[in-house]
């Protein structure tokens, strides 16, 4: 039995979804409280073991407990249904209040796909984010989904659904490392390669069959081979996934890149005459993403199309003066979608408050005022308000199992519905021994009293829970340390800043801050990430009274990074992602300092992060590169001097504005180098400084012929 099917309701989830779809021994088994922890009843010990006997080896947790919801993701269930039975695309929104559950919701269905709608395993089950509500999709960082995809060769378990998720972030300069578009497709390329051999495998395996070979044998091995190297030549099967991926990524790479070269020339053909910023535009990585994903959609004739699920979590951040490209992506997505008839399952969360505000005022630079209309379409949207969640008691049995009844409804009547508000009061509750009466596991008068006095504020509850005795002073610091450098940190910056601060060693506090209080995830990746916002909140406001004076430790984690930066030796150990994380830390703290040598390198920092924008093996991101370049153009003339740096970095920040808004917005950086250009041609007279100066009066033009 394969024990991913051991806690679904499926009946409960959608009755064209029930048992009868799966085989008799996968049937669920119905758990009475109506809640499940993770892939088993809340009883269990362990995350399920994949029936490849790759053991899912996060340890279960309280926490995991999902209660309810079973209406919503029965509607999400079925949206999928009608996208897998070929009848279009459908769009789906989830709308609520921070800590009701949107991304567990999301991520419960994939639970439910990987159970119903994957027999063969294709796809890890769902413990994956166990503890992590920031995870959307399986990434092969984490050992566990690397070990399951290690396990079976390429055409043994064909992909039956194509799943990518994506979290956006506010468009904090600190969180350079993690929000941009080349680390979202971190967790869509590795099965671009494996999608395209799932639809060529089955014609594969009937030209295997119709020549009288079963696919086990050495002959019908040989046509599977053959099925294979028609998409990847000389390449043939390799002993698992992820070699596949490994030996054909580069072609998988050059096979796209070709696809996307000729649609460029029938565009070409078609605009005759594109301008540089169209053609530059055509390999922009959000464009790139939406042709691989027309691959999967719409592949060439005879190949089915792959029932898609594009989860953009946080969706309240594409927009204008946020994430642009995000905001743009998922608008062409949905447009060819939806003219092309795709089979499609787009699902956004999004703050509620703001998605109702964003959709009236119409205006049409938000995810809201894009995608409002077909959301209340019939035909193709879905909206789902997370309401307050009534069927939240199993949580409390799940964390305190002896609590009497009229306890356990007190504890709810204080959470309001909200499960993250009940997972903080109920973690209060364990930790105050004293509350709970011996004899019955009932809580005190004096409990009641506590309780009923205490604010219901998610953050304050946090940090409440951070304050008491439950948190060692060591996590309190580290953690707090690392808030100033934004949601996401560089674990050897905190380390560094905490040592220059006689702090001692943060690393066993930042793995500790891991496991087991759950408070961040990531650390042995390098850069790490607060678990959500609020957790983020309230180590910030530990800041002052466990670590110092704000500006001091600022101060304190700037030396450290310039410290890093400017030792080579230092810097060549960090990993890309570690450098681009430095290099947006020291832009956040460095912009506004007293002294115009340090704020000169927060200037660099824009410049050096454009340039990664710009360079990324899978495609130009001119969105975010814009971004950055209008950050460094607001600095010029007061933060920094344009005579700092080279004018083929400025020219590329300012290629990026041009591609990205227009030659028109470029009209400060262009008149700037050009003012240097000259400048130097006076100052050296070299034939290489002399040749800047046409080239500057050429963006000059630029501007000029578009005014």
């Amino acid at each position: 039995t394969n024990h991913k099917y051991d806690a679904l309701d499926f009946n409960a989830i959608s009755p064209e979804y029930g048992a009868a779809a799966i085989h008799p021994a996968r049937r669920a088994q119905p758990i009475s409280s109506g809640c499940r922890r993770g892939g088993q009843p809340v009883s269990g010990k362990l995350w399920p073991v994949k029936n490849d006997g790759v053991a899912m080896t996060h340890a279960s947790d309280w926490r995991d407990t999902f209660c309810g919801r079973v209406d919503e993701l029965a509607q999400l269930v079925a949206k999928f249904e009608e996208v897998a039975q070929g009848m279009g695309p459908r769009l789906a929104v989830v709308l609520g209040d921070r800590g009701m559950g949107k991304t567990r919701l999301v991520q419960e269905l994939y639970r439910a796909l990987n159970t119903t709608r994957d027999p063969q395993d294709y796809w890890p089950d769902a413990s994956l984010f166990a503890g992590n509500n920031l995870r959307v999709a399986p990434e092969l960082a984490d050992p566990v989904v690397r070990a399951h995809y290690e396990s079976f060769k390429v055409e043994e378990r064909p992909m039956p659904f194509l799943w990518w998720g994506f979290r956006l972030v506010e468009r904090d300069i600190r969180n350079a490392a993690m929000s941009d578009m080349a680390t979202h497709r971190a967790t869509l390329d590795f099965h671009l390669a494996a999608g395209a051999v799932s639809r060529h495998l089955p014609s594969a395996r009937e030209r295997a069959m119709g020549a009288g070979a079963h696919v086990g044998t050495a002959i019908g091995k040989k046509l599977l081979t053959e099925g294979i190297n028609t998409i990847f030549p000389g390449l043939g099967l390799a002993a698992n996934l992820i070699e596949f991926f490994i030996d054909s990524s580069d072609k998988a790479a050059k096979a796209l890149a070709d696809v996307r070269a000729r649609r460029r020339d029938e565009e070409q053909r078609l605009d005759q005459t594109p301008s540089g910023a169209d053609t530059a535009r055509l390999d922009d990585i959000h464009t790139r993403t939406l042709a691989d994903l027309a691959e999967v959609l719409a592949p060439a004739p005879g190949l089915a199309p792959l029932p898609t699920v594009v989860f953009c979590d946080d969706a309240q951040f594409a927009r204008q003066g946020g994430d642009e490209g995000a905001m743009r992506l998922l608008k062409d997505l949905w447009l060819r979608a939806v003219l092309a008839d795709w089979p499609l399952l787009l699902v956004l969360t999004h703050w509620e408050v703001e998605w109702h505000r964003d959709a009236e005022s119409q205006a049409k630079d938000c995810c809201a005022s894009i995608f409002a209309k077909d959301v209340a379409s019939a035909q193709f949207g879905l909206s789902i308000k997370l309401p307050k969640e009534s069927a939240l008691a199993g949580l409390v049995r799940s964390g305190l199992p002896k609590l009497p009844d009229a306890d356990v409804t007190l504890l709810l009547g204080k959470a309001d519905g909200n499960p993250q508000v009940l997972i903080e009061l109920v973690d209060l509750v364990r930790r105050s021994p004293a509350w709970r009466q011996a004899a019955d596991g009932s809580l005190t008068a004096h409990a009641r009293t506590e309780l009923d006095r205490r604010s219901t504020g998610l953050s304050k509850l946090i940090l409440d829970r951070l304050e008491s005795d439950a948190t060692p002073e060591a996590v309190r610091k580290a953690i707090a340390l690392s808030s100033v450098q934004g949601m996401e940190f560089l674990c050897k910056l905190t380390v560094a800043a905490a040592e220059a601060l006689n702090m001692g060693d943060a690393n066993p506090a930042l793995l500790d801050a891991q496991r087991p209080h759950r408070l961040v995830v990531g650390v042995e990746e390098g850069v790490a990430t607060f678990v959500q916002r609020a957790y983020r909140e309230a180590a910030t406001a530990l800041l002052s009274g466990h670590v110092g004076d704000p500006q001091t430790v600022e101060q304190a984690l700037l030396s450290a990074a310039i410290a890093i930066i400017d030792n080579a030796d230092r810097w060549e150990g960090l990993k890309p992602n570690e450098q681009t994380a430095i290099w947006g830390v020291v832009v956040g703290l460095a912009r506004d300092h007293a002294d115009a040598s340090i704020r000169r390198y927060a200037g660099q920092g824009l410049l050096k992060l454009i340039a990664h924008a710009l360079t990324t093996q899978r495609g130009a991101d001119y969105s975010r590169a814009a971004e950055l370049a209008q950050q460094f153009e607001n600095g010029l003339g007061h933060a920094w001097s344009i005579s700092g740096f080279a004018l083929h970095e400025i020219d590329r920040a300012r290629n990026a504005r041009a591609t990205w808004h227009g030659d028109l917005s470029t009209a400060k950086l262009a008149t700037a180098m050009l003012a240097r250009a000259r400048e130097l041609a006076a100052q050296l007279g070299t034939p290489e400084a002399r040749r800047d100066v046409p080239v500057s009066l050429d963006r000059v033009g630029r501007v000029a012929q578009v005014q």
